[in-house]
């Protein structure tokens, strides 16, 4: 398996693998997806693939979501979609996804990566409870629990403090999110 950078050229493909990660719980997952590619918040550097034999498995994307504090707005970055196969789940392929978008957003300008879900999964990577470092969710709909954050090196905990909000296209596409 391969985790690499995912080509504009192959959005298709990408949307493909969503559709079919999807197909059984949420099939208008694809249409949130497609929302955040065609927003300014789409961030190509930070969209990834995972490639088997030429066939890509899985992806993960990492979008843009400003987090208001007391001094003004802070860049963070929102794992907001990673899908895999069913047919290559419980493999390491969505783990190995994860990890090389974190090692991404390591390099970048935001001070911090979020995620909503499951802490048992999301901690394996670094995740804490956001709201544990002064980061609140963004509605009611995700519990202060399932609200993670990893801090990246821009990280500063005096000031990186404040509120999420997520973009429209959560709420426009009807999907429940996360």
């Amino acid at each position: 398996m391969r985790i690499r950078l995912a080509h504009a050229d192959e959005w298709p493909a990408v949307l493909a693998v969503v559709r079919e990660a999807f197909a059984a719980t949420d099939p208008r997952y694809t249409e949130l997806v497609e929302r955040i590619h065609d927003s300014a918040d789409f961030v190509p550097q930070l969209s990834f693939v995972a490639e088997l034999d030429g066939v890509l498995t899985g992806n993960v994307i990492l979008s843009k979501i400003p987090l208001h504090t007391a001094t003004g707005d802070v860049q963070a970055r929102l794992l907001s979609e990673f899908a895999v196969l069913p047919e290559h789940r419980h493999h390491g392929v969505g783990a190995a996804l994860i990890r090389n978008a974190l090692r991404g957003a390591e390099r970048g300008t935001a001070s911090m990566v979020l995620a909503a879900g499951p802490p048992s999964y999301f901690q394996q990577f670094g995740f804490r409870r956001s709201s544990d470092l002064g980061v609140m969710p963004p509605n009611d709909t995700i519990s202060d629990r399932d609200f993670q954050m990893v801090p990246l090196p821009q990280y500063n905990p005096a000031e990186d403090r404040g509120l999420t909000a997520l973009p429209a296209y959560f709420g426009e596409s009807g999907v429940r999110w996360p």
